[in-house]
C-alpha cells in the first residue's frame, strides 16, 4: 500500500470521526447490511458501536412507522428528494430520534454498487415544530372564544414577543446551568422535560429525548420504579410539597448516590394540579464528609477525655464553663469519676482572673497558684486558645492546664544547688561543708553529718564532718562500737534509709555524742559508694518524725551525688598532681639530656672540623682533587651537624627557661633587608626571586640577634619548600599598636591536617619521596624556636595556607613600645 493511499485513508478517518453527522455505507440490496460507519458519532448519538451494527440490517434500527418509507428510499435508484427526508431511528436504549436522511449511490473498486447515507439529527427542530403547532392550536381556541383578544393580538407590539422569548431563553439557561438535577411530569407521570444535568445522569445526550417517557423507560429496577411512582402520585394526590428528603438513587452505569430531593406539585391559574416538579442534588460527598467529621470529633473527644493535661473551656457568650475534662477534675483534688458542679470549679479556678488576662492580650502562657479541694497548694501552668465566630467575635476560650507543683519544688531545689555550686572553691572539704548546709536547709533538718572512711597505713579510720563544724577522726573500733552512724555502712546498698531512734533503749544513747547531746528521734540518710573500696555516708538528724516523701528523697540523692562528684574530683586532683610532678621531672630530665648530648657532640665536632682545616693547610700541595673534595664534604657535614647541635642547645635553654632576650631600640627594616641579602645566594641557587615591600624605618625595641634567627628561619623555609622559579614576598604592616611582618611564597603549601604540627618541637612534616623539587633537610626545631623567641617579645606568630600547591604565608607580630 503506497504512502499516499495510507495518508488519504487517515485523512478520511479523521474527517468522518470529527463531523457531527452520522455516516454509513450499506449493501445495495435488501436487507441493506451495514458495512461501514463513523463509530464515534453513532455511539455518541444513538449509543451503537460497530459490533452492534456491522453485518446487520440497517432497517433493524428504523422506527416501525417509517420502515416502508426508508425501504423505498434505499430501493430507489435516484437521489433522495427533499420532501421525503425526515425519518425516525431507535437508540440502543429504545428512545426515538429524528433525522434528516441523504442518500447517494456509488461503485466500489471492484465495481459493486454501494449506498452511502448521511443522517443529520433534527430532533430539536421537530420538538420546536410541535411546540409551535400546539401554541397555535391553543391560541386559535382562545381567540375564537374571546374576539377581543384576537383583535388585540393583531396589534401586540413585536417587542413584547421578543421580551417573552428572551425570558424563556434565560429560564432555560438557568435551569441547565444550576448544579441541581431537575425534571417535570404531567399527571400521568409522563416526562415533560428536564435540565441537562438530569439528562446526562440517566444517559441521554439531550433533554428532548426524555419527553414523553416514563420511569419504566429510564430505570431497570422494578422496585425503584414503583417506589418513585408511588411518591410522585402521593404529591399529585395530596397537593402537598415535600422538601429535603434524603433518598438513595441507583442509576444504571453510576454508583448509588445519596440525594437531597424536593417534590412540588405544579398548579395552573385555577389551582388545579397539572403535574409535578422534582429537583434534587447529590449529597453523597457531603454525607461522607459529615461522617468523617463526626468520627474525627469522636476521636478528638476521646483524646481530650483521656488526656494527661487538664482542659477547661469557657463560653464567653453565656459566661459559663462549657467543658472540663476528667484530668482537670483530678488536678482540682476531686475523684475523676465525681460529678463536679460549675460553682465548685469556680471555687478553685480563678475564672475571672483568667478572662481578664486574656482580654488584656498578655502572653498566652499561664502560671498561677490554687488551693485544691483537699486544701493543698498547687502550681498550675498552661496556655489558652481563642475561638472566634465568623464576625471575628471572641466566643470561647480553651485552656490547657497541668499540675507543675512537683516541678516547682524541684526547680527551687536545683536553684539552691546551683547557687552552691557557683560558690564552690578549689577546696573540696569546704564544698562538702556547703553541701551539708544546703541539705540541712532544704530538709529542715536539725543536723547533717558526713562520714568518710580512709586508710592510714594498714589501719582504717573514719572522718566525721557536721554542719555544726565538728570535724574529727575515729579508729575503726571506736566508730563501729560507739556511733549510731555505723548502721548506714552495714548495708550493702545505697538506697535511702530511715531510722526511728528510741533514746531509752538504744545502746548508743551514752556513747554517740550526736544522740546523747541532742536527743535526736529520727535519722534519714544513705550510703555513698565509690569506685574503689572506700565508702562514705550522709545522715540527717531530726528532733521530730520525718515524713517519707519523694521530694525529701530527691534532695538526699542530689546532695549525695554532688558529694560523690567532689570525692571524685579530689581523687582526680590528687592523681593529676602526682602526674604533673612526674611529668615536670621527666621534662627536666629530657632537657638536661638534650643539653648534655649537644655538649658532648660539640667537642668531637670541633676536633673533626679543626683537623680537616689543618690538613688542607699543611698538606695542600700533596692533596689530590679527590682528597680536597672529601675534606670539603667533611666540612659541610660538620657545619650541618653544628647547626643541629646549636638548635638542640637553644631549644633546651628555652625549656629550662635559661634564655633571656636583650632588647634595645633598633630599625627592624634594616634587619629584614640584611636577612634578605644573606639569603640571596641560597635563593639564586634555586632560581627564586625575593621581593620586599617594607617601611623605610621601623624603630622598635627587640633583640636583634634573636629576631634575626626568626627572619632567617622563615625566609629559608620559604626558599626550601618552594619549587624552582618561585617568588618570595616579604612585607611589613602597621596595625594598631604592633608591626606585622609577613613572608609569602607560592610553594607547596599545607594541608589542613598538617597545620597542627607547626610551631611544635620536632614538628617536621615529611617532604621526602613525594615528587617535589624541594629541600628536605631540617630538624623540626626552627619554627618551635621562632615561636619561643616571638613569645618572649610578647608578640604572636602564625601561618595561613589555602591548601596543597596554594603557597603559604607566615606572619609574626611585634608590639610597638613607646
Amino acid at each position: 500500500m503506497s504512502k499516499e493511499i495510507v495518508n488519504a485513508k487517515m485523512k478520511l478517518h479523521l474527517v468522518l470521526e470529527n463531523i457531527n453527522d452520522l455516516v454509513a455505507i450499506l449493501s445495495s440490496s435488501f436487507p441493506y447490511t451495514v458495512e461501514f460507519l463513523n463509530e464515534t458519532q453513532w455511539k455518541k448519538v444513538l449509543n451503537y458501536s460497530e459490533d452492534d451494527l456491522i453485518d446487520n440490517s440497517f432497517l433493524d434500527i428504523i422506527d416501525e412507522p417509517f420502515l416502508d418509507q426508508v425501504n423505498n428510499i434505499l430501493r430507489s435508484k435516484k437521489e433522495y428528494r427533499e420532501l421525503e427526508k425526515d425519518i425516525r431511528l431507535k437508540t440502543k436504549n429504545g428512545l426515538l430520534v429524528w433525522f434528516e436522511i441523504k442518500k447517494s449511490i456509488y461503485m466500489d473498486n471492484i465495481e459493486r454498487d454501494k449506498i452511502l447515507i448521511i443522517l443529520k439529527e433534527i430532533s430539536r427542530f421537530k420538538e420546536l415544530e410541535e411546540e409551535v403547532r400546539n401554541s397555535e392550536e391553543d391560541l386559535n381556541t382562545i381567540t375564537k372564544s374571546i374576539p377581543e383578544i384576537k383583535f388585540w393580538r393583531l396589534f401586540t407590539p413585536k417587542k413584547y414577543e421578543e421580551a417573552l422569548n428572551r425570558s424563556y431563553e434565560m429560564l432555560e439557561l438557568v435551569i441547565n446551568n444550576i448544579p441541581q438535577y431537575i425534571y417535570w411530569k404531567d399527571n400521568d407521570l409522563n416526562y415533560l422535560g428536564c435540565n441537562s444535568n438530569y439528562a446526562k445522569l440517566i444517559g441521554l445526550n439531550s433533554p428532548e429525548r426524555l419527553i414523553g417517557k416514563k420511569n419504566s423507560n429510564i430505570f431497570t429496577n422494578i422496585e425503584k420504579i414503583d417506589e418513585l411512582n408511588e411518591k410522585e402520585r402521593e404529591i399529585l394526590k395530596t397537593g402537598q410539597s415535600t422538601y429535603h428528603r434524603e433518598e438513595i438513587w441507583d442509576v444504571s452505569n453510576n454508583s448509588p448516590m445519596i440525594i437531597d430531593i424536593n417534590r412540588v406539585p405544579l398548579k395552573d391559574l385555577e389551582e388545579k394540579i397539572v403535574g409535578i416538579l422534582v429537583s434534587f442534588q447529590d449529597i453523597t460527598e457531603k454525607i461522607e464528609k459529615d461522617k468523617k467529621l463526626r468520627e474525627s470529633e469522636q476521636k478528638y473527644r476521646n483524646l481530650i477525655e483521656t488526656s494527661s493535661v487538664g482542659i477547661l473551656e469557657l463560653n464567653l457568650i453565656h459566661n459559663e464553663i462549657s467543658y472540663i475534662n476528667p484530668k482537670l477534675i483530678e488536678i482540682l483534688g476531686f475523684d475523676k469519676k465525681e460529678k463536679v458542679t460549675e460553682n465548685e470549679i469556680k471555687k478553685y479556678v480563678p475564672i475571672h482572673d483568667l478572662k481578664e488576662r486574656v482580654q488584656s492580650n498578655e502572653n498566652k502562657k499561664l502560671e498561677f497558684k490554687i488551693n485544691d479541694n483537699k486544701g493543698e497548694l498547687k502550681w498550675i501552668s498552661g496556655k489558652y486558645v481563642n475561638h472566634y465566630n465568623s464576625e471575628g467575635e471572641l466566643i470561647t476560650l480553651r485552656f490547657w492546664l497541668e499540675d507543675i507543683t512537683e516541678r516547682k519544688k524541684y526547680e527551687d531545689l536545683i536553684t539552691e544547688l546551683n547557687m552552691n555550686f557557683l560558690n564552690f572553691s578549689t577546696e573540696i572539704q569546704d564544698n562538702i561543708k556547703t553541701l551539708l548546709k544546703t541539705c540541712k536547709k532544704l530538709l529542715n533538718a536539725d543536723s547533717v553529718v558526713y562520714v568518710s572512711e580512709y586508710n592510714k597505713g594498714k589501719q582504717k579510720f573514719f572522718q566525721l564532718l557536721s554542719t555544726e563544724n565538728n570535724k574529727f577522726s575515729l579508729s575503726k573500733d571506736e566508730f563501729e562500737t560507739g556511733y549510731f552512724l555505723n548502721n548506714f555502712f552495714k548495708k550493702n546498698h545505697d538506697f535511702v534509709q530511715y531510722y526511728n531512734i528510741d533514746i531509752k533503749n538504744i545502746k548508743f544513747s551514752k556513747t554517740d555524742p550526736f544522740i546523747k547531746n541532742h536527743l535526736y528521734s529520727t535519722a534519714f540518710g544513705k550510703k555513698i559508694t565509690s569506685d574503689d573500696t572506700s565508702n562514705s555516708i550522709i545522715c540527717c538528724f531530726f528532733n521530730e518524725k520525718l515524713e517519707k516523701s519523694a521530694q525529701n528523697q530527691l534532695v538526699l540523692f542530689l546532695i549525695a551525688d554532688a558529694i560523690e562528684i567532689e570525692q571524685k574530683r579530689w581523687k582526680a586532683t590528687q592523681h593529676l598532681r602526682k602526674q604533673n610532678i612526674r611529668l615536670h621531672e621527666m621534662d627536666k630530665l629530657k632537657a638536661e639530656l638534650f643539653s648534655r648530648v649537644a655538649h658532648e657532640l660539640k667537642t668531637p665536632l670541633i676536633s673533626i672540623k679543626g683537623y680537616a682545616e689543618l690538613m688542607k693547610i699543611l698538606f695542600s700541595e700533596n692533596l689530590t682533587q679527590e682528597m680536597i673534595s672529601i675534606l670539603k664534604s667533611i666540612e659541610m657535614g660538620c657545619r650541618k651537624l653544628e647547626r643541629i647541635v646549636n638548635k638542640l642547645l637553644e631549644s633546651s635553654r628555652f625549656e629550662q627557661k635559661k634564655l633571656r632576650i636583650k632588647t634595645r631600640k633598633a630599625n627592624l627594616s634594616m634587619l629584614i633587608k640584611k636577612s634578605i641579602e644573606e639569603m640571596q645566594g641560597f635563593a639564586k641557587s634555586r632560581n627564586h626571586t625575593i621581593e620586599s615591600n617594607l617601611h623605610k624605618n621601623l624603630i622598635l625595641k627587640f633583640d636583634e640577634e634573636q629576631i634575626h634567627k626568626v627572619l632567617t628561619n622563615l625566609i629559608s623555609n620559604a626558599i626550601k619548600y618552594t619549587p624552582p622559579g618561585g617568588i618570595i614576598k616579604v612585607k611589613s604592616e602597621k596595625y594598631d599598636s604592633k608591626i606585622i611582618i609577613s613572608i609569602e611564597d607560592n610553594g607547596i603549601g599545607f594541608k589542613e591536617e598538617e597545620k597542627k604540627y607547626l610551631f611544635k618541637k620536632f614538628g617536621k612534616i615529611e617532604r621526602w619521596g613525594q615528587g617535589w623539587d624541594v629541600d628536605i633537610d631540617g630538624t623540626g626545631l626552627g619554627l618551635y624556636i621562632s615561636k619561643k623567641i616571638v613569645d618572649l617579645h610578647k608578640g604572636k606568630i602564625w601561618m595561613k595556607s589555602k591548601g596543597r600547591n596554594e603557597g603559604s604565608t607566615f606572619y609574626f607580630s611585634l608590639p610597638i613600645v613607646n
